[in-house]
């Protein structure tokens, strides 16, 4: 063996390690559901002070859910298709051959896919014949109708502004008062043709389940609803305006994009004292992101998106620093996503300065709203927003919950235990953007977040407020669920 001497040591420092091991060792990790139950108390409501009023417009719709192979045979798409070889996908649906070809095209890949049908006999006979389908279901849809239910849900005096027929009626409570651009009562329907894995058509398998959309919604890519949401701004004060839809502009001609988001913008201008939050959806063009900023982002406060909008706006307004898929990916990079976040204010921030200066009042957008299967972001402006977007902790952490409660379409998180629970975060430990490295536990479940400016993204102080999110093992929807989280959030900032 070894010398006495040289044991002893030996032994001592084996003894002091495991002993220092007993009394350094961090405590267990915040189980799931201790991390929901923080969640929930960090997002619980204020003071109950008064309800807000808020005013949400523009894209409304009744969202008809079919089997998508009934749907198939009642409009004859195998006869349509004929023997031709591969399906080719189409990025307009002009004639049933189009309709069915681009169907085929994205059924045999179990892949998403949305699609404008330009003739309105095809998608009217379309819609009668899902309605004649057995177990065909009426939804409400569109951003803003989505977003209102919630706020609704949230105890906030909700007002609708948009293309709601008699039928959107029906499946709004009528604690929601509705302002409508529908003279007649008709109704805009998206198509929504669902299948199983495994269902089959043309031969093809569908490797996953999935869905193909389709409409001819013109009303709202048309704007036609403004009238209606001037009508709703003129029905007196409101704290919060909501404006979705805007994705719909985006494959207008650049010059009728143009027309319109003035349009958009005059309508605005009689909104004085609310805050108006724009909720982002699917873009895949960068000038009309860049139209969007110069037009719109130096007259709004609020942005809402998700990690794949978050990569894109943060390439098209100029950002180089940040990989994408460090951005957008399954579990996004958590300081990138707060660096690009405070990027885009600062951005945003120069981009109205010379307005600011002309109007002697601060311009431009002054919160962030991200987010994430993993987790959620609200980014803050000091000079401006801080005042304005009060309670944001509280409002991020009420996104993270509502994410969790809708996904698993439970009224209350005692309905949830761990084993329903999935964490999107690899670890409760995360990095961040100030250098420091945050663990996530019960007793502070949001991190608040100054991020540091520097060459490339110079201007305002920015924090940054982040919460994780937890997942349902078995999700019943993830319909709408951004909708909820963005709405949840936003009234969360004034009860």
């Amino acid at each position: 063996g070894m010398p006495s001497a040289a044991a002893a040591t030996y032994w001592t420092v084996v003894a002091l390690a495991v002993l220092s091991g007993f009394l350094l060792e961090p405590s267990p990790s915040t189980t799931k559901k201790e991390m929901l139950r923080a969640l929930e108390r960090a997002g619980g409501a204020g003071d109950g002070g008064d309800a807000p009023t808020i005013l949400l417009g523009v894209n409304a719709d009744v969202d008809l859910v079919v089997d998508a192979v009934q749907l198939a045979a009642g409009l004859e798409f195998a006869e349509a298709l004929g023997s031709e070889g591969e399906p080719q996908d189409s990025e307009t649906l002009n004639t049933l051959h189009q309709f069915a070809s681009t169907f085929a095209h994205y059924f045999a890949r179990g892949a998403a896919a949305e699609r404008f049908v330009a003739s309105s006999d095809l998608f009217s006979k379309a819609v009668a014949v899902a309605k004649s389908i057995d177990g065909t279901r009426s939804a409400p849809g569109g951003n803003a109708v989505l977003m209102a239910l919630e706020m609704a849900r949230q105890g906030a005096q909700v007002r609708l502004a948009g293309q709601i027929g008699d039928e959107l009626r029906q499946h709004l409570p009528s604690s929601i008062q509705t302002f409508t651009s529908s003279q007649d009562g008709s109704d805009e329907y998206h198509l929504i043709l669902e299948y199983p894995e495994g269902a089959t058509f043309g031969g093809a398998t569908a490797p996953r389940a999935n869905r193909f959309i389709v409409h001819n919604d013109v009303s709202n890519a048309q704007m036609h609803t403004l009238p209606a949401f001037a009508q709703g701004l003129a029905a007196g004060a409101a704290q919060a305006v909501v404006l979705s839809g805007l994705h719909l502009l985006e494959p207008l001609p650049p010059s009728e994009r143009e027309a319109k988001l003035e349009d958009v913008t005059g309508a605005l201008e009689h909104t004085s004292e609310a805050m108006i939050h724009v909720e982002l959806a699917s873009m895949t063009s960068a000038p009309f992101v860049q139209q969007l900023a110069s037009q719109l982002f130096c007259r709004v406060h609020s942005l809402g998106f998700n990690e794949q909008e978050l990569a894109f706006l943060y390439t098209a307004m100029g950002g180089e620093e940040e990989p994408a898929d460090a951005l957008s990916g399954r579990s996004p990079d958590h300081a990138a996503v707060q660096r690009a976040l405070a990027f885009l204010l600062r951005r945003i921030a120069t981009l109205c300065a010379p307005q600011a200066a002309h109007s002697g009042q601060p311009a431009g957008v002054s919160r962030l709203h991200f987010h994430s299967l993993a987790f959620h972001a609200i980014a803050v402006r000091e000079d401006v927003g801080s005042a304005a977007w009060g309670r944001s902790a509280a409002a991020v952490a009420r996104g993270s919950v509502t994410a969790t409660m809708r996904a698993c379409q439970v009224a209350h998180e005692s309905e949830l235990h761990g084993r329903n629970l999935t964490v999107g975060l690899a670890s409760w430990r995360v990095d961040t953007a100030s250098g420091q490295s945050h663990v996530y536990e019960a007793d502070s479940p949001v991190l608040t977040t100054a991020v540091p400016a520097t060459l490339t993204s110079a201007g305002p102080d920015v924090t940054v407020y982040t919460a994780p999110v937890l997942g349902c093992v078995d999700p019943k929807s993830t319909v709408g669920l951004g909708d909820a989280i963005s709405a949840a959030a936003l009234v969360a900032h004034f009860k």
